[in-house]
């Protein structure tokens, strides 16, 4: 698979993009049916149309090109098996060469690595399996002597369960009691046994609640047992993350992906969540996530206010030296309400919520799929926002193994010619694939959880495998 070299293509996008309004829709399909010699599968798209503008340019991040490095399988410096951000900083000429210009680090902070980074023991440090705190200052220099951008995974949500704090707030010591959700048994059954609070399931399957026989309560993990959920109503919680921005903004990062957004508030009462409406022939079952609606553990009234409160750490910085900090947010939710996430033109929240359309298309998919994917975005984003382009990331299936390799170069050419932001994942350059993983060699925390006859359906350690430098069966020196 040849390269894609991003730099001419990405240059290309304009300040300002346009696309086709809703008005535009009944001249179309007049068009349509009034074309008798053109097969009803083929879309006709008329050449005279009226648009809506949107600001794609001026400011860096609204036409730059953001690189996923997913650094534990990326390129290892030291030969220990395991991407490091020597590695990183080792291929950053191999970065300017494709012209990517922005780089968006997964997690490199202390963690027991139960969920690969995404549990952390500590935000103000680097893991040892990465490198050291200036193993990182000195890729960040490097990275500003070649005016490229570095975007870090910030992760409010939880911590790992061997974080001071939670260690703390088990044994009830201030300020750290009320640092976590924690809530008190529902009721005994009839074995004197606790059983849960609410019906809440676990993001990765099973409940979404474990017992400390300790503090003789329950707290809350949306995601592994070992990740348990911060109390964002407690506002010292909230002082305590806007620290964790601080720290790495003072270093020189330009800017935050914030993970599972939505995530970081729930149902002050702890009401259970009502069974979803599934389609006929969906096998998932009880202890599965999607098997509820999770209206009282997703998108809760208040996290578009800790958002701003986010926000606005970004905007002082970018005050402080007229270098714009960014902050894009991370949730799958239905698009009205993701597109709440941009704030409005006074109050803006995120600079882009990461649009995840072009990840619905399926093997088999044309160019009409394509269209739909990209006008139904277009068609809800906000006039004064600039959009942004996803075919990959570290939760989702590779494009030559969802999509076939021959939609591999068309994917990648697609992302890079729409209007704004195009964020890409390592490995989709040369057209990885997910690699076959056994139940055996599961790691993934999500395809554990479901068991060895179902974990494929779940598992995200396919598509997280080394980085393919040469064609040798150890390519990369990172590991699962």
């Amino acid at each position: 698979m040849a390269f894609v070299n991003v730099s001419a293509t990405s240059a290309s996008q304009s300040s300002n993009t346009t696309v086709e309004d809703d008005s535009d829709r009944s001249e179309q399909r007049q068009l349509e049916s009034s074309t008798n010699s053109v097969s009803s599968s083929v879309k006709q798209f008329p050449l005279q149309k009226s648009y809506k503008t949107f600001e794609c340019g001026g400011k860096w991040w609204k036409s730059t090109v953001i690189y996923e490095v997913y650094v534990r399988s990326f390129y290892d410096s030291n030969n220990d098996g395991i991407g490091d951000l020597k590695g990183v900083e080792e291929k950053l000429e191999y970065f300017k060469h494709l012209g990517v210009d922005t780089l968006w680090l997964t997690p490199m902070y202390p963690s027991p690595m139960v969920d690969f980074g995404y549990d952390i023991s500590d935000f103000i440090g680097i893991d040892p399996i990465f490198g050291t705190m200036e193993d990182f200052k000195k890729l960040l220099r490097s990275m500003k002597d070649k005016d490229m951008k570095l975007i870090l995974d910030f992760v409010p949500n939880h911590t790992s369960d061997q974080h001071e704090w939670f260690k703390m707030s088990v044994l009830r010591q201030e300020p750290y009691t009320d640092y976590y959700v924690w809530q008190s048994p529902k009721e005994y059954d009839i074995n004197g046994e606790p059983t849960p609070p609410s019906n809440w399931r676990s993001v990765f399957g099973g409940s979404a609640w474990t017992y400390n026989e300790m503090r003789k309560q329950y707290y809350l993990h949306q995601f592994a047992k070992e990740q348990p959920d911060l109390n964002f109503r407690n506002p010292l919680v909230i002082h305590e993350m806007i620290n964790v921005l601080n720290f790495w903004l003072e270093l020189g990062v330009d800017g935050f992906r914030l993970d599972a957004a939505p995530h970081i508030l729930e149902d002050e009462e702890f009401r259970d969540n009502p069974q979803a409406i599934l389609k006929e022939g969906n096998e998932c079952k009880e202890d599965d996530y999607s098997f509820w609606d999770p209206v009282f553990t997703c998108n809760s009234p208040g996290v578009l206010d800790i958002l701003t409160a986010f926000r606005n750490v970004c905007n002082e910085w970018s005050v402080k030296d007229a270098k714009e900090r960014v902050l894009m947010t991370e949730g799958y939710l239905p698009l009205p309400q993701l597109m709440e996430y941009y704030g409005t033109p006074t109050n803006p929240i995120a600079h882009f919520s990461f649009n995840f359309e072009l990840l619905g298309l399926a093997k088999g998919c044309n160019a009409s799929n394509a269209f739909t994917c990209i006008t139904r975005w277009l068609d809800a984003l906000p006039h004064w926002c600039c959009p942004n382009w996803q075919t990959g990331n570290h939760d989702q299936p590779r494009i030559a193994s969802k999509l076939g390799e021959d939609m591999v170069d068309i994917m990648n050419m697609i992302l890079l010619l729409l209007p704004g932001v195009a964020v890409t994942y390592y490995g989709e350059e040369i057209g990885m694939k997910n690699t076959e993983i056994s139940w055996e060699q599961t790691k993934d925390p999500a395809g554990k959880n479901a068991g060895p006859s179902r974990y494929h359906l779940f598992s995200r350690d396919g598509e997280r495998s080394p980085m393919q430098w040469n064609a040798s069966s150890n390519s990369s020196a990172g590991k699962l």
